[in-house]
């Protein structure tokens, strides 16, 4: 009976925060439960840029700078593939291994560029908090802002950031899903890589397209997401975990969804 759904992008986070206050949900009407999304949140590197972050080493100093494992209070579990099946704890990241790392580039100081979403406080904070972890080994990490209506599908991004921090959240969590997340034009891994980058992602995205069975699509999916995490283009953070408020009306005895509920209908006693 519903004749149209309308969505607003919302950037200002005092007015997300007012629309998501707990407080205007009654224990009555709404169960909390803890969802996990499926995708995953993560930084990307932009290879298209002249700056410091074509250097390896420094890319990789930033690998063991970016260790969600010891950050606390990220909302989420911590990352380290695409898909939460495939994520394992990553126990070689040190600050002592960044350190080293950011010596062998011979880093003299040149600022490294992150751009977060302007209207998400969690992405703000683990910003900040990324950037003081950069800050105890001397490395100079700048913060920028950018609102995803009005600058995400501009240059503005390719030009003025070296990372970029974004989610990619799915429909459906499989491997057809991921594979549009590498090779969507308008999505960051294809925007932020190099023409000769572009042209071996290509092939791997061709080789995958030539699979026939769920197993073997798997493993070209994570031969294409070890490729972009071993070069250090793709440092995976965390698979969201967000509480939200569901009506009683749609959940069953596991919390679960169970929309059947919202248009059951009553029983007639003839």
């Amino acid at each position: 009976m519903i004749d149209e759904v309308v969505y607003y992008l919302v950037d200002d986070w005092k007015v997300v925060s007012g629309l998501l206050n707990p407080a205007d949900y009654g224990n009555h009407d709404y169960v909390k439960k803890k969802h996990t999304f499926p995708g995953a949140e993560f930084i990307i590197s932009n290879l298209k840029r002249p700056t410091i972050i074509q250097q390896p080493f420094v890319r990789s100093a930033l690998y063991h700078v970016i260790d969600t494992r010891v950050c606390d209070g990220i909302g989420g579990i911590p990352a380290s593939h695409y898909d939460s099946r495939d994520s394992a704890v990553r126990r070689d990241k040190t600050l002592a291994q960044a350190q080293k790392k950011l010596n062998q580039a011979n880093y003299q100081g040149e600022p490294i560029v992150l751009a977060t979403l302007s209207h998400s406080k969690e992405a703000e904070e683990l910003s900040k908090w990324i950037q003081r972890r950069a800050k105890k080994i001397g490395l100079n990490m700048e913060i920028i802002y950018y609102n995803f209506a009005t600058d995400y599908y501009t240059e503005f991004l390719e030009k003025n950031a070296d990372l970029v921090m974004l989610a990619d959240i799915p429909m459906n969590l499989d491997e057809f899903a991921y594979i549009e997340f590498v090779s969507s034009p308008t999505l960051l891994v294809q925007r932020m890589l190099t023409p000769s980058l572009l042209e071996q992602l290509q092939y791997l995205i061709f080789l995958f397209k030539q699979t026939e069975n769920e197993k073997d699509r798997h493993l070209i999916y994570l031969k294409i997401d070890n490729w972009l995490i071993k070069q250090n283009i793709l440092f995976y953070t965390t698979h969201a975990v967000r509480e939200i408020y569901v009506h009683q009306f749609l959940v069953n005895e596991g919390y679960q969804y169970d929309y059947k509920n919202a248009w059951k209908m009553p029983e007639i006693n003839n």
